[in-house]
């Protein structure tokens, strides 16, 4: 996480809408964002690109990046990088930019954001009653973890470790192979 500001939720708001960028909300914290790297890019350009093309026919909606999720029951606001929705979108106080009710979420970790996208934002975002899934992908090696709400509400896991691997998404019923997950994207040596 970056630099934080203390703020009301009204204030986090205004101030959001008041800048260029993102900033993310927790519990009484502004967090603003940073940029991203060109396999952060590449990555949330693959998947967003791919589950577009695996979902166009059944109404769910993908949105990359720039979409609000609200978790209520923590008092946060996050940006996942990829977030899902099937069916109507629960938009929050009458604003076209933040919603409660996606189906699944996605993050790519960076150097910065690894320890706190696999601790206390998988935590909140398991808060939200809707979320089936929340999808961990790294940027510097091929491992995608798939959080997954079985049908006893308890959330399991799958670990995907190898660039051969196919991932299987499945609230939505898709697979995306990881070499289309990771595609042009160069790994540190």
């Amino acid at each position: 996480m970056s630099k934080s500001i203390k703020a009301t939720v009204e204030e986090y708001l205004a101030y959001e809408d008041s800048i260029e960028g993102k900033a993310e909300y927790s519990n009484g914290e502004i967090f603003v964002m940073a940029g991203a790297s060109v396999n952060h890019n590449r990555i949330t350009s693959n998947l967003h690109f791919e589950l577009r093309r695996r979902l166009s026919a059944n109404g769910c909606d993908v949105f990359a990046g720039d979409f609000k999720i609200f978790m209520a029951d923590v008092n946060t606001f996050y940006y996942p990088d990829i977030s899902i929705f099937c069916g109507p979108i629960d938009l929050v106080d009458e604003r076209n930019d933040i919603a409660d009710n996606p189906l699944v979420l996605v993050e790519i970790l960076s150097d910065s954001t690894r320890h706190f996208n696999r601790g206390d934002k998988k935590h909140q975002y398991m808060t939200l009653p809707s979320l089936q899934e929340y999808i961990i992908v790294e940027q510097s090696r091929a491992l995608v973890d798939v959080y997954w709400r079985n049908p006893q509400g308890k959330w399991q896991y799958d670990t995907y470790l190898n660039i051969d691997d196919v991932v299987l998404i499945n609230s939505l019923n898709v697979s995306i192979p990881m070499q289309e997950i990771y595609a042009r994207v160069s790994f540190a040596v």
